[in-house]
């Protein structure tokens, strides 16, 4: 029995249940010489007795040496753990001076960016100022135009009522100057009559226009009017050509009349 408990402690792999295994072989062991000594005293003689217990320390020390070598097992196996914990803690404390550094970097990184950042802001600050001065400004020219452009209206209706109103004088004025220049037409039909009727007892001759010449200076010569001429010769105008024969009234003959 203690012989199967030890095996069982064997297998055992924390420090504290192996202790605890040792006490309870010792247990086992006191229990069991105390129920060898008190069951039965007269059916065993002192031989037995002394082998028996003789074999109960025999598989004491074995149980002893195996829970020694398996605690040097558990020694070593600790010894390990504690190189690969130092391990751990130096590959730990590596990658968190690692991090730190990481962290570092980028909160440099980050305060660059972050003064980038607000220089820029400051400049779209300064951007959006001036935006918002040039609004004021335009919005003050645009009121000035307006105002401007109502005033230019306001003129420009002005100026088209005096258009009007010119306009209406101007009709005025022609309807008179037609009225005038009918009644000055009426005046010179009534002096063409009179004209006619004074030479159409008179004989007309043909008359060469020299250089110099004008009808004024014609009728003048000739002691006529202008109009007499012009009727005579069916003129609309004043105007003569040099050498060509016009019919006057036969009052005065010039001496170039015959040539």
């Amino acid at each position: 029995m203690i012989h199967q408990l030890s095996m069982y402690l064997i297998f055992i792999k924390k420090p504290q249940n192996i202790i605890w295994g040792f006490f309870c072989c010792l247990l086992v062991y006191f229990s069991t010489a105390s129920n060898i000594g008190f069951s039965a005293p007269a059916m065993r003689n002192q031989n037995y007795y002394e082998s028996d217990q003789a074999l109960l320390i025999k598989e004491l020390k074995i149980s002893l040496e195996n829970l020694r070598s398996l605690v040097n097992n558990h020694e070593t196996e600790i010894r390990m753990y504690d190189e690969k914990l130092k391990n751990v803690d130096s590959i730990i404390e590596g990658v968190r001076d690692q991090c730190s550094d990481t962290a570092k970097g980028q909160k440099e990184q980050l305060k660059g960016s972050t003064s980038a950042l607000e220089e820029r802001i400051g400049a779209l600050e300064e951007i959006t100022r001036g935006l918002l001065t040039d609004l004021k400004q335009f919005k003050t020219f645009t009121s000035e135009t307006t105002s401007f452009l109502t005033q230019y209206k306001q003129r420009m209706t002005d100026l088209e009522r005096s258009l009007d109103l010119q306009n209406k004088n101007i009709q005025h004025l022609q309807t008179a100057l037609k009225a005038m220049m009918s009644a000055l037409q009426v005046k010179g039909s009534l002096e063409i009559t009179t004209s006619d009727d004074s030479t159409s007892a008179t004989d007309t001759i043909l008359y060469r226009v020299k250089p110099g010449d004008s009808l004024e200076k014609i009728a003048r010569n000739l002691n006529t009017d202008v109009q007499v001429i012009k009727r005579l010769n069916n003129m609309t105008n004043d105007k003569i050509i040099v050498g060509k024969q016009i019919k006057v009234p036969d009052n005065k003959v010039p001496d170039n009349s015959k040539k």
